[in-house]
């Protein structure tokens, strides 16, 4: 197993990783909340009635083992913290080389047991899974639909074809996304101070909890994602394009085909 690893692109400068390392102690502790939608009846000016959908975004709350307070780790902590009480989004995989993310080429129905996908991206090029590592397979809202499968055959080792053991049983009504179920490539704070330090053992050691929203469908939104690969070109984004992370993650071309704005492995 490799290191618990964070990622981030600190302002004007290129991808910094924080490896949790074994001689800090145990594994982080990850909770994961499903997000919660809420419906409702709006009236309009005129009387009209009309229904309301909204969607709050899945949370990951999540206990660091402690580390020295006067350590490298210790001090890379708090910059990032200090980086995400300002709104910015950063990364977090429980096993770096595990850290396995692809889009969809196509809706995933019913039946298949092999994921067509453009391949690998987010911060890992040689992240790899065993046959029974967990995967999710995911939406965006309002059509949120989440399903665990795990991988097949051989395992997953690149490439644009993900075997899985099980076939799906939910269609998809739009592309959707497949990550390693420990993976989340983008976090928010869910407010500015919910990144928290604790001092123990007389102020020697920190201990950091952490609670963040899963931000990975507002990468997206359904009208522009359902039609979003119209060719098979793809490009890599700058690290700022990366983080900004624009309302859909392609960007139109000259005939109107569409690139890929995050960085393909």
């Amino acid at each position: 197993m490799a290191n618990p690893r964070f990622y981030w692109y600190p302002n004007g400068a290129g991808l910094k990783t924080i490896d949790l390392e074994p001689g800090y102690g145990a594994l982080p502790d990850l909770c994961e909340e499903d997000d919660e939608v809420f419906g409702g009846v709006a009236h309009s000016a005129s009387g009209r009635s009309y229904s309301v959908v909204r969607a709050r975004p899945a949370r990951l709350t999540l206990s660091l083992p402690t580390v020295r307070a006067d350590s490298d780790v210790a001090e890379d902590l708090h910059n990032l913290r200090d980086f995400a009480k300002r709104g910015g989004a950063f990364g977090f995989a429980l096993d770096s080389a595990k850290a396995v993310f692809c889009y969809g080429n196509l809706p995933w129905t019913v039946g298949l047991t092999s994921l067509s996908t453009p391949g690998r991206v987010w911060y890992e090029p040689t992240a790899t899974l065993a046959a029974g590592d967990e995967i999710a397979l995911e939406t965006p809202n309002p059509a949120r639909i989440t399903e665990r499968r795990s991988i097949g055959g051989i395992g997953y080792t690149g490439g644009v074809s993900v075997p899985i053991d099980r076939a799906v049983t939910t269609t998809q009504p739009v592309k959707g996304w497949l990550r390693w179920k420990w993976y989340y490539p983008r976090l928010k704070l869910t407010e500015p101070n919910s990144w928290q330090i604790d001092a123990i053992d007389n102020g020697f050691f920190h201990r950091h909890t952490i609670e963040a929203t899963i931000q990975i469908a507002d990468l997206l939104d359904g009208a522009s994602w359902a039609g979003a690969i119209t060719t098979s070109t793809v490009t890599r984004s700058t690290p700022d394009d990366l983080m900004k992370l624009p309302k859909t993650p392609f960007a139109t071309t000259s005939g109107g085909n569409r690139k890929l704005l995050s960085p393909l492995f």
